[in-house]
């Protein structure tokens, strides 16, 4: 008798991070990053960096992302990365 295996979806936790990942999977978004989560807390150091050195933060994230990218950075900044959102939105 055949079996039939079920390919099981990834389980998500509901939290900011989570949500945004799974909506990340639903829309197929690919990033450079391990996760959604993950692209955006490593855009998120590097705004931080980035002021540090002196360049101007926003201007220089809009410069670097592209594509995927920018929805990934849309959705996921107001909840993951606060402190650079207002700024970050207004560069996408």
């Amino acid at each position: 008798m055949p079996t039939t295996s079920a390919v099981a979806e990834p389980e998500f936790p509901d939290t900011p991070a989570g949500r945004l990942d799974q909506l990340a999977a639903e829309k197929d978004w690919d990033t450079s990053s391990a996760s959604a989560a993950a692209y955006v807390a490593d855009m998120c150091v590097s705004m931080d960096g980035w002021k540090k050195a002196g360049l101007d933060p926003a201007e220089t994230l809009g410069k670097r992302v592209k594509g995927e990218e920018v929805e990934v950075l849309r959705a996921g900044m107001p909840q993951l990365c606060p402190r650079w959102s207002k700024q970050a939105l207004a560069a996408l």
